[in-house]
């Protein structure tokens, strides 16, 4: 390999390839967990409203940076049985992300068998949303049961990953971006017994 041996340890051309860094999250709220039933209906609602506190810090890069967010969350859940045989159930979230470890290394690390990568860190704060709903219909004693289900999602990165190669180097870099992706499903499903 033109990878070993490395360099002894000495000055730049080693901290290339030396990473020391840390990613911390510490989360702490309240939240409100709320349901309802009524015969044929039943609503589950979870609320949690938090204090993000995410942290890096890179001592090779000697890179330190903090960020802090509160965020609301929900997730939420209803379901209709309309009469014995015909059922809906909805579906909604509401969630925050934020980046893994494995894109905030300063120093090159191999991430895949001829190509060593180096990020610029960047704590950002993605969006992601989903709904969906279901409606089935079973009926047990003429073998008949059929399903119709309807979704939708939302992922905003706030963020596009952009890569500079220099032979076996690579730098990726990020860019904070307003753009979003949106994804649309219909699925129907149908059985009968004989």
């Amino acid at each position: 390999s033109r990878l070993a041996p490395l360099p002894a340890p000495s000055g730049d051309v080693d901290d290339k390839f030396r990473n020391d860094t840390h990613l911390y999250y510490l989360k702490s709220g309240l939240s409100a967990d709320i349901s309802y039933e009524w015969p044929g209906v039943q609503i589950k609602c979870f609320v949690p409203y938090t204090f993000n506190i995410n942290g890096l810090k890179q001592k090779v890069q000697s890179l330190s940076s903090t960020r802090r967010d509160f965020n609301l969350e929900l997730y939420s859940y209803i379901s209709w049985s309309i009469c014995n045989n015909l059922s809906v159930d909805c579906r909604y979230s509401l969630t925050r992300n934020y980046p893994g470890i494995e894109t905030q290394y300063g120093g090159y690390i191999m991430s895949n068998y001829r190509c060593l990568s180096a990020y610029t860190a960047d704590l950002y704060r993605g969006k992601w949303q989903f709904a969906d709903m279901e409606c089935q219909y079973k009926n047990s004693l003429n073998m008949l049961f059929s399903s119709f289900t309807v979704s939708y999602s939302r992922s905003d990165p706030k963020v596009l990953y952009g890569e500079n190669l220099s032979g076996i180097f690579s730098n990726i870099t990020t860019k904070e971006t307003d753009p979003y992706s949106e994804n649309y499903s219909a699925k129907a499903y149908i059985s009968k017994g004989f």
